[in-house]
Parts: structure tokens; sequence; C-alpha cells
């Protein structure tokens, strides 16, 4: 209870823009958070802050470490090459399935794979105007 009041706390501070306090909020929760789900939680918060802030680059910096910290890996750099392969590896994952065989797989439980989904979601706009299509 007390973890979730400060995590509310440190939104606050954020969404007033007062992102001073929210990053002294946000590294006493770091250091008092019990487990990486709670980590994640303050993290997330962090990259809202960097973002507003307009802190591009470590907003993705920080999401790239939570992402490790849950075994999710980014590349480092970026290329049409490595964009095609990976394409290609999902095309090939799907063979055969049509997008509304979707709703029948199982839905996602695994705590760490739906708090890397939510770290990936803020990433991926944050990604689109660090690097844009027409850069790669």
């Amino acid at each position: 209870m007390s973890l979730a009041l400060h995590v509310e706390t440190a939104e606050t501070a954020l969404l007033n823009t007062n992102f001073d306090r929210a990053q002294q909020l946000i590294e006493t929760l770091v250091s008092f958070a019990e487990n990486l789900l709670d980590k994640v939680k303050v993290y997330e918060i962090q990259i809202q802050g960097y973002i507003a802030q307009g802190k591009l680059l470590e907003a993705l910096q920080v999401g790239q470490q939570i992402l490790q910290y849950l075994g999710v890996a980014l590349p480092d750099s970026h290329s049409l090459d490595v964009l095609q392969q990976e394409l290609e590896k999902i095309a090939t994952l799907h063979a055969g399935k049509s997008i509304e065989s979707l709703i029948h797989l199982p839905q996602m439980t695994a705590p760490e794979q739906i708090a890397a989904m939510r770290v990936l979601a803020k990433l991926g706009l944050l990604l689109f105007w660090l690097i844009p299509p027409s850069r790669l």
C-alpha cells in the first residue's frame, strides 16, 4: 500500500511538471522497491518524465535498461536489413495463420511479459521520433 501511494505521489509530481520532485521520489522508490516488477513501475514513471521534458535519449536508455532486467534485448543499432530479418522471422512464425486466429491464443499472464509489453509500448512512439522510417 505504501509503495502504491508513493508511486502515485511521483506520478502526481510529474503531472504537475514538478520534475525535480518526481526524480527525487523515483530515486527513493527504486531503492525501496522490493522486487523487479515494483521497480519497473517506478522506471515507467521516469520514462514518462524524460519524455515530458524532451529528454528522449534518456527515456530510451531507461527503457532499454528495464527491458534488459526483464530479459528483453533491443539492438543498439538500427538498419533496414535487421528490421527485414526480424519481420521475416515474425512472418515465418505466423505462416498459415490468420489475424482472426490471434483471438484464440491464451491471454498473456506472466507479469514480467506484461511489464515488458508496457515498456515496449512506451518506447514504440519514442523510437519513431528518434529514428523515423526515412532514416532507416
